[in-house]
C-alpha cells in the first residue's frame, strides 16, 4: 500500500479530504479486485469472507493474486494522489500562493520517486513516520581490534585496520520495516576510506567517507536502507579500506523511518536526547567548548522586551533570555531610531538595506515579526538547544536554537521574510555543520524573496 508521506499543504482540512477520498477509492478497488480468481474463474466466498478457489487453483496462487491486486491498487491510488496534487498546485499558483505551490510541487516529486520503485509482492513496508528513530551509540557497541571509545564524547575512534568493527544488538519490541541508516561521524582532512554496514550477515550496505575539516567537525551521512525484521539481531559497521591512517570517528548509527533523511536535509533537528550533553570535541583539538544542553517542554514567556530573535523562555523552574543563532530580525521599536543613539540608527539602517526597504518599513516589519513569534510560540511545548554561549552585547542572554513543531524557529523566520541571515553560528545539535544549515537558510530566503513575503514584500 502506498504510504502517503507528510505533505505541507496549506490547510489540514484539504489534506483530510484528499486522504479520505483516496483511501475510500483504494478500499473499493481492492474489494473489487480481490474477488477475482485466477484465469477469470468465478470466486466463491468462505464463511470468513476469504476467497475460495475452484478446480485445481492453489491457495498460494489465490493469495498471490490478492497481493497483486493490492499492489495495483497502490499504483491507482498514487496516480489519483498525483492528479489531486497537480490540481492543487495549479490552483495555488493561480492564486499567487507561490510558496505553498512549491511545497505541493515537492510533494508531487517525492511521490513520483516513490512510485517509480515498483514494490515486490509481499515486500516489507517502510517503517511508519510515527516510529521513533533508534540510536545505536558508539559507547554501547561491542568492539573488535584496536577500536576505542573516547572518554570525552563516547565516539568510536582508532579505525586503523581492515576488518575492525563495532557491533550492536538490536533491542526487542521494535517495529519491523524498512529503515534508513544514518551515521553521525567526523573525518579529518586527508583521512577517510570505505566501510560496510551489515545487518544479520545477510544485508550489506557499502559506503565511503572523505576527510573534510577537522576531527571535531561532526556531520551526518545517509548510507542507505535496510529491512529490519522482528527477529533481526545485530548491526555491524566494519572498516574496509583507508585513504591514509584512520577511517573516521563514529558517535552513533541511527535507524530511522524512511523520510527522516529528507527532514534532516531541510534543517529539522533529530538527535538522541542530549540532556547536559557530551563534549563535541574528541581531544584532537585544544581548548574546551561548552556542551549542548537540551531543554525539553520549554515555554515561551510573554514579555514587553521580547522581539522576534530574542525572547524569554521558561524550563519550568527558571526563566532564560535567548538570542537565536544564525538570524537577525529587524528592530521593532521606533524609539530605537533616534539621533541620540547613532549606533542604533545605523543598525536599523543596515537591516533596511539588507531587504532594500526604508528604515520606517524595517521597523514595521520588526514589529510584525515579533507579533508572529508571539503567536507561534505562545502555549507551545518547545525544545531549546544551547551551549550557554553569552551574547557579547548583552551578557544576560545566551544563544540558542528553538524547535517548534519539529522545525527550527530561525528557518521559519527566514521563510516568512522576518529575518536576515546574520549573526552567530554553530554546529547543529544533530551534527550538521553551520555551512550546511546556512545553505538551507539561503534557499528559504530565495523562496521568501520570490514570493515577496515579510520585508521582501516592501522592497522597491
Amino acid at each position: 500500500m502506498l504510504r502517503i508521506t507528510r505533505c505541507l499543504l496549506p490547510s489540514p482540512a484539504i489534506r483530510t479530504v484528499i486522504v479520505i477520498a483516496l483511501v475510500a477509492s483504494l478500499a473499493s478497488s481492492i474489494r473489487g479486485q480481490s474477488t477475482a480468481v485466477a484465469d477469470g474463474a468465478p470466486a466463491e466466498m468462505g464463511p470468513g469472507g476469504e476467497v475460495l478457489g475452484s478446480g485445481d487453483v492453489e491457495l498460494d496462487m489465490l493469495e498471490r493474486n490478492y497481493l497483486e491486486a493490492v499492489v495495483e491498487s497502490r499504483r491507482e491510488l498514487g496516480d489519483k494522489y498525483l492528479a489531486t496534487l497537480e490540481r492543487l498546485q495549479d490552483s495555488l499558483t493561480q492564486s499567487g500562493k507561490l510558496t505553498e505551490a512549491l511545497l505541493v510541487k515537492q510533494e508531487r516529486e517525492r511521490t513520483l520517486d516513490l512510485l517509480s520503485h515498483k514494490p515486490e509482492v509481499g515486500a516489507v513496508p517502510n517503517a511508519q513516520a510515527t516510529v521513533d528513530p533508534l540510536f545505536l551509540l558508539g559507547k554501547d557497541a561491542a568492539i573488535e581490534g584496536k577500536l576505542r571509545i573516547s572518554p570525552d564524547n563516547g565516539a568510536l575512534f582508532a579505525w586503523e585496520k581492515k576488518g575492525t568493527h563495532a557491533e550492536w544488538r538490536l533491542p526487542e519490541g521494535r517495529v519491523s520495516g524498512v529503515y534508513e541508516i544514518i551515521l553521525h561521524y567526523s573525518v579529518a582532512e586527508g583521512e577517510g576510506g570505505s566501510f560496510d554496514v551489515t545487518l544479520d550477515d545477510d544485508q550489506v550496505l557499502s559506503a565511503a567517507v572523505a576527510g573534510e575539516g577537522e576531527w571535531s567537525d561532526w556531520r551526518n551521512m545517509h548510507v542507505g536502507n535496510l529491512t529490519v525484521g522482528a527477529k533481526s539481531g545485530s548491526l555491524r559497521v566494519t572498516a574496509s579500506s583507508f585513504a591514509n591512517v584512520r577511517l573516521m570517528n563514529l558517535k552513533y548509527v541511527m535507524l530511522a523511518p524512511v523520510g527522516t533523511w529528507d527532514r534532516i536535509q531541510k534543517g529539522e533537528v533529530i538527535t538522541p536526547s542530549l540532556g547536559t550533553g557530551v563534549s563535541e570535541r574528541n581531544g584532537s583539538r585544544s581548548g574546551t567548548e561548552a556542551d549542548f544542553t537540551e531543554i525539553r517542554n520549554a515555554r515561551y514567556v510573554a514579555k514587553a522586551e521580547n522581539d522576534a530573535d530574542s525572547f524569554v523562555v521558561s524550563d519550568g523552574t527558571q526563566e532564560h533570555t535567548l538570542r537565536l543563532y544564525f538570524v537577525d530580525a529587524p528592530h521593532g521599536d521606533p524609539a530605537d531610531y533616534r539621533e541620540e543613539d547613532p549606533q542604533s540608527m545605523r543598525n536599523i539602517e543596515k537591516e533596511a538595506e539588507y531587504f532594500g526597504i526604508t528604515p520606517q518599513d524595517s521597523l514595521a516589519v520588526g514589529k510584525e515579526a515579533a507579533a508572529y513569534v508571539n503567536r507561534l510560540l505562545a502555549g507551545q511545548s518547545l525544545t531549546v538547544y544551547t551551549r550557554k554561549e553569552r551574547d557579547a552585547r548583552r551578557s544576560d542572554r545566551f544563544y540558542g536554537m528553538v524547535i517548534v513543531n519539529g522545525k527550527a524557529l530561525a528557518t521559519l523566520l527566514v521563510e516568512n521574510g522576518y529575518a536576515r541571515i546574520e549573526g552567530a553560528t554553530t554546529e547543529l545539535p544533530n551534527g550538521s555543520d553551520a555551512a550546511s544549515y546556512l545553505e538551507i537558510l539561503r534557499k528559504a530566503e530565495a523562496t521568501a524573496k520570490g514570493a515577496r513575503k515579510g520585508a521582501w514584500g516592501k522592497s522597491r
